[in-house]
């Protein structure tokens, strides 16, 4: 029966989308609002977890809380690129995806994914200057890693820090690759 009404919802969105004119969708990238058959597919989505969903558990504010919660997860697993600021802001939504999902409303979906390529865009800048920047290996640090210990950064100043920690953290991992590469060639010569 899931599967039937999928495939229904499918065939009755490919067929009004048929029926429409051509439309060009923008790349994901550019995207500030909804494609026109977006809502429809949100909205018979929420329906169909509503109805037919194993569980039966309605979607309601816990459901909301979790997908919050790994939607903003999917992006940023090791929160090196939202700031805390921004997930300030995201939250008082985080108990309204359900209501998002009924109307097909995907505004607050594209809120945080422009909020994402251009706080990805910002890091990617600070792990170029990052890269280029002489390190000090000598210096002992930590990067802490464990997602459930790690908060978001306050700022740019704690972000820029954790990605030079990160930077540095790789070179060193390719520095000690390379070294152990030349070892095993010493190695394999003095055999020889």
């Amino acid at each position: 029966v899931l599967v039937a009404s999928a495939l229904g919802l499918l065939v009755s969105t490919l067929g009004s989308i048929g029926t429409a004119q051509v439309v060009t969708n923008p790349r994901v990238e550019e995207m500030t609002s909804a494609r026109p058959a977006d809502r429809q597919i949100i909205m018979g989505v929420a329906r169909i977890m509503r109805d037919q969903h194993l569980s039966k558990h309605k979607l309601d504010d816990e459901i909301s809380t979790r997908a919050f919660d790994s939607y903003l997860k999917t992006f940023d697993p090791l929160k090196m690129y939202f700031l805390q600021s921004d997930i300030d802001g995201f939250a008082s939504n985080r108990e309204k995806i359900d209501d998002f999902a009924a109307k097909g409303d995907m505004n607050f979906a594209i809120q945080v994914f422009e909020t994402f390529v251009k706080r990805m865009d910002e890091r990617v800048m600070m792990a170029q200057e990052e890269i280029d920047r002489e390190h000090d290996f000598t210096i002992d640090e930590q990067l802490p890693i464990d997602r459930d210990v790690v908060t978001y950064p306050k700022d740019d100043v704690e972000a820029r820090d954790r990605m030079r920690r990160q930077i540095k953290y790789s070179l060193l991992v390719e520095r000690e690759k390379m070294r152990m590469m030349k070892e095993k060639n010493t190695d394999e010569k003095t055999r020889q």
